[in-house]
């Protein structure tokens, strides 16, 4: 009887991700808002005015050969602050001065929520659009550790 029930669990839990996958491919259906933490009073200040844009966040296409300031509270130095410039091919400029491997930094953007990953994957950064100039969210490296952090467009 166990197995019965688990496999009605499967098919139900399975029937639920294809309405949710159709609904969303139609436009019917949007993830729920992600509200970073780094909207908090500690939110790091850009060192530039953003640009200001017409939509709520870009396209992936819109993102390429963009540039933006990324700060960030790191656990073990502190504050910083570096550019990444968003290229073709999901791949990322990254001016971080401890990116050993800055050849396989990339980019991925699905609606708002875009995942960065640094430094062949040792920190990943998941972040959401809170308008069309600033992104914010979380980091984790390959040690554990994370952290918040806020990135804004560079006026071109």
């Amino acid at each position: 009887m166990p197995a019965i029930r688990r496999l009605h669990k499967m098919v139900f839990i399975a029937f639920g991700f294809i309405l949710i996958n159709c609904a969303f491919i139609q436009g019917l259906w949007q993830p729920p808002a992600h509200t970073p933490a780094a909207t908090a009073s500690n939110t790091p200040v850009p060192t530039d005015t953003p640009t200001q844009s017409k939509s709520a966040f870009p396209t992936a296409e819109e993102l390429i050969g963009t540039r933006w300031t990324l700060l960030y509270d790191a656990p073990e130095d502190g504050r910083r602050e570096y550019d990444i410039i968003f290229l073709e091919g999901r791949r990322l400029q990254t001016f971080h001065p401890n990116d050993n491997t800055p050849e396989n930094d990339t980019w991925k953007l699905v609606g708002s929520q875009l995942t960065m990953s640094m430094n062949n994957g040792f920190a990943i950064y998941i972040g959401d659009f809170i308008d069309s100039d600033t992104i914010a969210g979380t980091a984790k490296n390959s040690d554990d550790e994370s952290w918040e952090w806020t990135a804004y467009r560079k006026a071109e």
